[in-house]
């Protein structure tokens, strides 16, 4: 419903003969509510007139506190030290005598300031550092590594096998291997293979915790002097970059495949070859139609 102008409601009761009802009825609000702004804007001499008359807040003077400012301290403090919800925080303030509602410490979290927009998850404490996406990656090296379950559906072999790829943030350019297993060993594997195929120093792997990407796979990053580092768990869309590529070979590769391959072996020189194309000939809309090759050559020249 929409709220009446005080102007339209006296120039209304006027037009109207001065009849409360009919002013009422006309406007579609209450007859009390006409009666009240015209007693609001009559003169001393009788005179009834819209201007100078104003609604009035109908906010209280003094708000009301619910909690001392000892007691909002201690919830706040209880907030930052457990990151409890509001429901957790009102249990919690029950039990050392405080009684509060979950809306009265919703109510003074968000004065303060502690209470998210949207949901996220926060980093461990000692975890230190940004998932490194293209908004924050100026230079080559900087590699996303995840894994794709290859099934027999797109294959066309009898089995599920996997494809390690890791994929140059940057650049785009990507190297991957199809390997019949799911392991540390496996990714071990496709790292080694990576810095020897990748036309770049590789320094830095960021990966998600799956089993294959454990403490063996930490040390042999130690080794090869690189830094591994771990996204948020359930959080796919911080190696986006990885998995907008297994989108792309599953409509440009898997999904193109003429025949059903031999065995992995046949798979992986067709993939290959794929490869080839992927980093060389395909234009990519994220790089302004350049190829991933074409993008470290302009690297390495500047």
């Amino acid at each position: 419903m929409r709220r009446v102008p005080i102007r339209e409601i006296i120039e209304t009761w006027k037009a109207s003969g001065e009849n409360y009802s009919q002013t009422a009825r006309q406007l579609g609000i209450d007859r009390r509510t006409v009666r009240r702004w015209v007693w609001r804007g009559r003169q001393p001499w009788g005179y009834v007139r819209w201007r100078e008359v104003e609604r009035r807040s109908t906010a209280p003077k003094a708000p009301h506190r619910a909690l001392s400012w000892e007691q909002e301290l201690q919830v706040v403090a209880w907030r930052e030290q457990t990151g409890y919800c509001r429901e957790k925080l009102a249990a919690l303030a029950r039990q050392q005598g405080v009684l509060a509602s979950a809306s009265t410490i919703h109510r003074l979290l968000v004065r303060r300031g502690l209470v998210r927009s949207r949901p996220h998850r926060r980093r461990p404490r000692f975890q230190n550092g940004h998932a490194m996406r293209p908004s924050n990656t100026v230079a080559l090296g900087y590699l996303q590594m995840d894994v794709k379950y290859v099934t027999p559906e797109l294959s066309g072999l009898g089995y599920t096998c996997y494809q390690y790829a890791v994929i140059d943030i940057l650049s785009r350019f990507k190297v991957a291997l199809l390997l019949p297993v799911l392991d540390e060993a496996g990714a071990i594997v496709a790292l080694r293979h990576a810095v020897q195929q990748c036309p770049f120093p590789v320094r830095y792997v960021q990966t998600d915790n799956g089993l294959e990407f454990q403490r063996r796979f930490h040390q042999t990053c130690d080794e090869l002097s690189i830094e591994h580092y771990y996204i948020h768990k359930n959080s796919p869309n911080e190696n986006a970059v990885i998995e907008r590529s297994f989108r792309t070979d599953e409509d440009e590769f898997f999904t193109l495949l003429e025949a059903v391959p031999c065995d992995i072996n046949d798979l992986n020189r067709h993939f290959q070859r794929y490869l080839v194309t992927y980093n060389t000939v395909r234009p990519h809309m994220g790089l302004g139609m350049k190829t991933p090759k074409e993008v470290v050559a302009l690297y390495h020249k500047s």
